[in-house]
């Protein structure tokens, strides 16, 4: 499937008209509109209601609009990874990472790494915990970064080896305009009708299924999924939902103007741990680089 069509079409959504992103691609409306078009021949379902001035996506745009976003975000990554090998290099260390929450303690990890292994060139990759899960044991990845939370952790696997690298809670993040965010803390009677969003850039089984079994007395309808961090600020930060944190974010740039607080769930365990693995048996020599300084 072309990208240059998937992309022009997020553009439109994003925009919500043919018109803006002809005239930012110096196009007619009329040949944005086909290319739209071909894009709906070639997946054989219509994507946007069209009305006179408007255009609304179907229930099979919505879907694929949740798709596209995942290609192409898996697209660029394989681009950068593609010219990352393309350079005169001996050594790659390709690392996995659930959700930008564990960047701050990456970045430590990292940068230290490299200042003792400059040469070493670092792939990064976004996914589910599952997807990252099975990378690791299929050799995609060298590591990967996940969140063990509720009941329902990962099945252990004989290949993998796992540390703990952290130790968290999971608290809300509400707006600043809530009055619920100047309690010490929140019980789930106080969220009726309430939207409670996480972050997962793909769709995950076991983390819904993990929510939602962490807080039974949240009703399962009111746990809703978002693909990207900036999409669940925004609706956070305007009081149209509440979300998920980690209990020690304090990134800048995910809450520049400190519009949401964050409060811990009465009732239920919240806590949870960052866990890294890798495969038992992978000899990748910076791999082992990796582990002997970092144990």
């Amino acid at each position: 499937m072309n990208i240059d069509l998937i992309q022009l079409f997020l553009e439109v959504v994003e925009s919500g008209s043919f018109k803006k992103v002809a005239e930012h691609h110096l196009l007619s409306q009329r040949a944005v509109s086909k290319k739209i078009g071909t894009l709906e021949m070639a997946l054989g379902v219509a994507l946007f209601k069209r009305q006179a001035n408007r255009i609304t996506l179907t229930q099979a745009g919505h879907f694929f609009y949740t798709a596209s976003q995942t290609m192409t975000n898996q697209f660029s990554e394989a681009l950068r990874e593609i010219q990352t090998l393309s350079r005169d290099t001996q050594e790659v260390l390709s690392i996995g990472y659930f959700s930008i929450f564990e960047s701050q303690l990456m970045q430590d990890r990292f940068q230290t790494f490299k200042h003792a292994h400059p040469a070493i060139n670092l792939i990064f990759r976004q996914a589910s915990i599952e997807h990252l899960h099975q990378s690791v044991l299929n050799g995609e990845l060298d590591l990967a970064f996940i969140i063990s939370y509720g009941p329902q952790a990962l099945i252990p696997d004989n290949q993998l080896n796992i540390k703990t690298v952290a130790k968290r809670q999971m608290v809300l993040g509400l707006s600043a305009q809530n009055p619920l965010s100047q309690q010490p803390t929140i019980a789930a009677r106080d969220l009726a009708d309430t939207k409670i969003l996480y972050y997962s850039a793909e769709n995950s089984a076991y983390l819904q299924q993990s929510f939602s079994q962490r807080n039974p007395d949240l009703a399962p309808d009111q746990i809703q999924r978002v693909t990207s961090v900036e999409q669940m600020e925004l609706l956070v930060a305007l009081d149209q939902a509440v979300a998920f944190y980690p209990a020690d974010i304090y990134d800048p740039l995910l809450n520049p103007r400190q519009q949401i607080k964050l409060v811990p769930l009465a009732g239920a365990n919240q806590n949870y741990q960052l866990i890294e693995l890798w495969r038992a048996d992978n000899q990748n020599p910076a791999l082992q680089k990796y582990l002997h300084l970092t144990f």
